[in-house]
């Protein structure tokens, strides 16, 4: 069989050969000589590879199996610098407030406060940076998991089926259709992560207290503009339509401002979290002086899962106190304009403009409150989707999986 494939390798090398002497000047003897020691040399380096195949083949597979993982740890480390979460960008909706109604305000003022309501407070509270760094723990994690994953197979038994149980457990957690979850319990966390906590809380509390104060501030100037005990009123609709629609805007205002300072808070509360978490993997305890055993680091995911959710409800909770307050505002405007309207066609005709006008002030600050609030959530969404591998990797840190070079070849 071999001595058959010398033939056969001959009779390509002399075809090819041919061609190369038809410029070299060569005869058809010296071309048979040539053809015949390259077949030869072929065949002897081809025997020399088939008798040591089998040995190489299962030390190659190994090599490539753990270059594979160098490889892919290469190209994580490169992914770093392709983060997904960019800076200067700012998907918010733009929404030009209406003035249509108050003749009294200027080009520059309109300019000045379409300007004030779609700033990047977002970005420039840090919110983006911290997004990265949460980014980044995530690539860095993926690749730790991943090396365990490619050894995976060759570990034994009472390894591999502790690995995969943890895993499970993970995915449940954060699977949103999945029943029997694990319950969240308070755990420990570190200094900078106990303190960014006491920041959310505090956050949470101030946004649903502005937008009380902002209500109560819009009923007290009203009262001064129609003082009780009067038989007659001394405002008219186009007084309160302009008080009400500033108060309106002092609302949006606001709600942009905390809803932006409560979102790059939550992706920062959830970013010293992982943080806090990562440095028991790596050191243990402090306390005990020991690392973290797998319930311990059970608990510490379900609680940072939950934690992402309650920061999302809370996010939905004060954007609807500033929805609130605005319909607040219109409502109450609203019942002033059917007092006046009594009084004649004139003032019935003003306050029905003034409603409208108001109206349709209310709508699109409302729809610019839920457009943020949709957009404040998507940041704890994606630091939701970046956890999902940490908690991967923290999760098999706890098992004692032996190194590449321990694991025992099959």
């Amino acid at each position: 069989m071999l001595g058959d494939g010398v033939d056969v390798l001959g009779n390509y090398l002399g075809k090819g050969l041919n061609k190369v002497a038809e410029s070299a000047n060569l005869n058809s003897g010296e071309i048979q000589t040539m053809a015949k020691g390259y077949a030869n040399a072929s065949l002897n380096m081809a025997m020399q590879v088939a008798s040591t195949t089998t040995q190489q083949a299962s030390n190659l597979g190994e090599k490539i199996a753990f270059q594979s993982v160098d490889a892919l740890e290469s190209v994580g480390k490169k992914a770093l610098g392709y983060l997904t979460v960019e800076e200067n960008v700012d998907n918010k909706s733009r929404i030009r407030p209406v003035f249509n109604f108050d003749p009294q305000t200027t080009p520059e003022e309109q300019h000045s406060f379409e300007e004030t309501v779609n700033r990047n407070y977002f970005e420039e509270l840090n919110g983006t940076a911290h997004l990265q760094e949460l980014e980044k723990l995530s690539i860095e994690c993926t690749l730790r998991y991943q090396k365990i994953e490619q050894r995976l197979s060759k570990l034994d038994a009472q390894h591999r089926d502790q690995v995969l149980e943890l895993l499970k457990k993970v995915n449940e957690m954060f699977d949103e259709e999945a029943e029997n979850k694990m319950e969240a319990t308070d755990v420990e966390l570190n200094e900078p992560a106990t303190k960014q906590k006491t920041v959310i809380d505090n956050l949470s509390k101030a946004g649903l207290a502005r937008a009380q104060e902002v209500l109560m501030a819009y009923k007290e100037e009203l009262k001064q503009l129609k003082p009780e005990g009067l038989t007659e009123s001394i405002i008219g609709s186009s007084d309160i339509c302009h008080l009400t629609a500033s108060y309106m805007d002092k609302t949006l205002l606001e709600s942009v401002k905390k809803l932006s300072e409560f979102s790059a808070a939550s992706v920062e509360q959830l970013l010293r979290i992982v943080e806090s978490y990562l440095i028991d993997a790596d050191v243990g305890d402090s306390k005990e002086g020991n690392k973290l055993t797998k319930d311990d680091m059970l608990k510490r995911v379900a609680f940072a899962y939950t934690v992402s959710n309650m920061l999302s409800e809370e996010l939905n909770t004060m954007a609807n106190a500033f929805i609130e307050t605005i319909k607040s505002l219109n409502e109450t405007a609203k019942n002033n304009f059917e007092e006046l309207g009594k009084k004649g066609e004139a003032e019935l005709a003003e306050s029905q403009k003034s409603l409208e006008d108001l109206e349709t002030k209310s709508s699109l600050h409302v729809n610019h409150i839920l457009l943020d609030t949709s957009n404040a959530i998507s940041n704890v969404e994606e630091c939701r989707k970046f956890l999902f591998p940490i908690c991967k990797s923290l999760v098999t840190s706890t098992v004692a999986i032996p190194a590449a070079e321990e694991v025992p070849k099959n």
